[in-house]
């Protein structure tokens, strides 16, 4: 590739995303995507470059076949999206697959009413070596010298889910 700064023979190659269409609307829509969590499958799962903690909640942990008994103990208070303290019930480690990459992830769990099924961090990303953009609505990943491109959930609320971030599938 002529002109790619940093492209050399056998390197893998650059990632380029698409140009956004001349007038297209602009959205507010977060990443979600579909993945396997121990090897089930699991929707909803939001990507979120400033997120600080992996966060599975509860309700995500029982899908799994997994209680509060499978918990680490953790000693420490997290703020939740509203500004509000959150004491986590525990950690648990599980391997998360999404797109070409399977990550052995620390999540925080706790016991709250989210419209994601799990949240994943800036971490998860950087060791996932993926590239997400919200503004292109997927994901690129490197898989061995090939570029992989995955595109989100476009609709990851059902029709009869009533969340306020639902209008902004709809």
């Amino acid at each position: 590739m002529t002109g790619s700064p940093g492209y050399t023979h056998g390197s893998p190659p650059p990632m380029v995303f698409p140009p956004i269409p001349e007038g297209a609307i602009l959205h507010l829509k977060p990443l979600y995507v579909n993945a396997h969590i121990c090897g089930k499958p699991i929707n909803k799962v939001f990507i979120d470059n400033g997120a600080i903690f992996d966060v599975m909640p509860l309700k995500t942990l029982k899908k799994l076949g997994k209680g509060i008994g499978d918990l680490s103990p953790v000693d420490i208070e997290m703020t939740s999206f509203t500004r509000q303290p959150t004491k986590p019930e525990g950690m648990v480690v599980a391997p998360i697959e999404v797109g070409p990459k399977v990550i052995s992830t620390v999540f925080f769990v706790v016991d709250a009413n989210t419209t994601y099924s799990v949240l994943l961090r800036r971490d998860w990303i950087h060791a996932s070596k993926c590239v997400p953009s919200s503004l292109h609505q997927h994901i690129m990943f490197w898989k061995g010298d090939k570029v992989f491109r995955m595109d989100v959930n476009t609709n990851p609320f059902g029709s009869t889910e009533v969340v306020e971030e639902s209008v902004l599938y709809s």
